[in-house]
């Protein structure tokens, strides 16, 4: 009896344990992703636009991801916050062509659960899986856009959603050492062409830990007397993001046709837990997020341009970036819906039905609402 027992323990504990369970779950996740994958190309070919190829615009459109963001440090989200953590979009969000999502949250707060929904049709709320993925670059592509993919981290075979987005792309750059400065991804910006018709999406590494790596250091960074050493390096990283996405817009307005940036954290980060897979708090999900719309834009999109203003206090989750951009693209289709497209009248997700972590926790539930 001992001997079985002991060869039932065995038995129950030794998959569970390094190196088995780790090797069991990256096995699980290639067969699923290999799955995915050639589903995914089933996909594209059921794709269609819903009233014909849209229209494409005339120069640049710009999704950036941030990391690891917490709207709470933002000075331009909180103005009661001690530092000015965002000089150059606290100066913004007074211009007419600046839209501040004051309510966004993350859908989850780890990078691949995430982007998965980021950068894809699928949300928290339409019921769709991995295998029914198409991405926000597959959009631009069928709609006739040179797509491109610029990234400061380092790749990651976890992340079918960014293998997907950055395989699709016409061009895919990861910058040389990845994970430093993020204005890196300047240099390969304006290596692209400057007339062209095109969809960009660029990945930050943002506010990841250690936050003072992120900043170089000639930078002036934030500096609150009293406040925690790993408090004002985490506000420099934020401040830092500022001034590389000042950068990205102002060069892609003067030299691309800017029509319009998009810029949304994949998570947020707390102080104390940084972010994760067990415990929970809101400000690993209180995400920062704007859009920018070009004046020339606005004229030919006055009901996006409308709606956005209209809708631009109200929760939005940030799962339904693919809604918004294709709202943006004038380009509905079979996997966009209206109701989760924050650009459109009909965008009506409240409070008491939007969600995090996958559905674990309403949005309601937290306090800043």
């Amino acid at each position: 009896m001992l001997s079985i027992a002991a060869l039932v323990t065995i038995a129950h504990w030794i998959p569970r344990i390094f190196p088995a369970w780790p090797y069991h779950v990256a096995h699980k996740y290639l067969v699923g992703a290999k799955a995915a994958i050639a589903k995914h190309d089933e996909n594209l070919k059921k794709f269609r636009f819903v009233g014909g190829t849209p229209e494409k615009l005339p120069g640049a459109v710009i999704v950036v991801i941030g990391e690891s963001a917490n709207r709470d440090h933002m000075k331009a989200f909180n103005p009661d916050y001690p530092a000015e953590t965002t000089p150059w979009l606290s100066k913004e969000k007074d211009n007419d062509n600046f839209y501040l999502l004051k309510n966004t949250y993350s859908c989850y707060p780890l990078t691949e659960k995430a982007l998965s929904m980021f950068l894809t049709n699928i949300n928290q709320y339409n019921g769709r899986d991995r295998e029914e993925m198409i991405t926000i670059t597959d959009v631009a592509n069928k709609a006739g856009y040179i797509t491109y993919f610029i990234s400061n981290q380092e790749p990651s075979p976890g992340n079918l959603s960014l293998t997907l987005v950055s395989g699709a792309s016409k061009k895919s750059i990861t910058t040389a050492n990845p994970g430093g400065d993020d204005m890196k991804i300047m240099d390969f910006l304006k290596e692209l062409p400057t007339e062209e018709s095109q969809f960009i999406v660029i990945h930050l590494e943002g506010s990841h830990d250690r936050y003072r790596d992120r900043v170089p250091p000639h930078f002036d960074g934030v500096h609150v007397e009293g406040q925690k050493e790993k408090v004002n390096d985490y506000d420099s990283s934020i401040k830092y993001t500022d001034e590389v996405l000042k950068n990205i817009y102002q060069y892609a307005k003067d030299n691309m046709n800017l029509q319009a940036m998009v810029y949304c954290s994949d998570h947020g980060e707390d102080m104390k837990y940084f972010h994760g897979d067990s415990t929970f708090t809101w400000s690993m999900v209180r995400t920062p997020a704007f859009v920018y719309l070009a004046p020339d834009y606005k004229k030919s999109h006055t009901a996006v341009a409308d709606n956005l203003r209209y809708n631009e206090n109200m929760v939005f989750t940030n799962d339904l970036i693919y809604d918004m951009v294709c709202g943006i693209l004038a380009a509905p289709n079979n996997e966009y819906d209206r109701k989760y497209d924050i650009t459109n009248a009909d965008y009506g997700l409240s409070a008491d039905k939007a969600t995090t972590k996958y559905g674990k926790y309403l949005i309601s539930d937290d306090v800043t609402i």
